[in-house]
C-alpha cells in the first residue's frame, strides 16, 4: 500500500468514529432531556425513601407560577416541621432516654477504667445526646 491509501483510510476511519461518536451523544442528550423533563413536570415517581408522591402542577390556567412554588413552599415547611416534630417525639421517647443514658454510663465507667482521650470523647458524646433527649 501506497502512503496516500494509508493516510486516507486512517482519515476516512476518523471521520467514521467522530460520526458515530456524534450520533450517539445526539442520542444520549435527548435521552438526558426527556428524563429530565419527565422528572421536573410529575412524570416517573423518584426512589427516595423520604420524599413525598410527584404531584402534577395544578391545571386551573389562572394559577400563576408564583402561587404554584409559594404551594410547593408551604407544602416543604409542613414537611420540615412534621419531621421536626417526630425527631421531638424520638427524643422523648424512654426507651431513647433510657438507651442514652446507659451508653452514658459505659463511656464514663470506661473513661475511668482506661482514662484514654478516644474514650474520654465517646464520654462527651453519650453524655451530650443523655442531656439532649432530656430536653
Amino acid at each position: 500500500m501506497s502512503w496516500f491509501k494509508i493516510f486516507s483510510a486512517v482519515v476516512v476511519g476518523n471521520i467514521v468514529s467522530w460520526a458515530i461518536i456524534g450520533v450517539m451523544g445526539f442520542f444520549l442528550s435527548f435521552l438526558i432531556m426527556e428524563a429530565t423533563m419527565e422528572e421536573l413536570l410529575g412524570g416517573r415517581p423518584t426512589f427516595n425513601a423520604h420524599s413525598n408522591p410527584v404531584q402534577k402542577p395544578s391545571t386551573n390556567p389562572h394559577v400563576s407560577p408564583r402561587d404554584y412554588l409559594a404551594e410547593q413552599a408551604r407544602q416543604e415547611q409542613q414537611r420540615l416541621e412534621q419531621s421536626r416534630r417526630q425527631q421531638a417525639h424520638d427524643r422523648t421517647d424512654p426507651t431513647v432516654i433510657r438507651t442514652n443514658r446507659q451508653m452514658c454510663e459505659f463511656w464514663t465507667e470506661e473513661f475511668k477504667k482506661d482514662g484514654a482521650e478516644q474514650s474520654r470523647k465517646y464520654r462527651d458524646a453519650a453524655c451530650s445526646r443523655y442531656r439532649a433527649s432530656l430536653n
